[in-house]
């Protein structure tokens, strides 16, 4: 999904990827207490399916 959102920027599809993991238990963050993190901190909170539906809408437009 990294490469998808890069190609989508048109900036080279090169990521690294971390995991939010929670201080209590070492875990990875829950979806809930990352939506969080994200509004307290002004950071944008995208799923999955959002990066995934966008994408192929980006995908079907360069093909026209």
């Amino acid at each position: 999904m990294s490469v998808a959102l890069a190609q989508m920027a048109g900036i080279t599809p090169v990521m690294v990827v971390c995991e939010m993991l929670d201080d209590t238990n070492g875990k990875a963050l829950s979806k809930e207490d990352a939506r969080t993190y994200a509004q307290l901190h002004g950071c944008v909170f995208l799923e999955g399916a959002q990066i995934t539906k966008v994408y192929k809408e980006w995908v079907a437009r360069q093909k026209k």
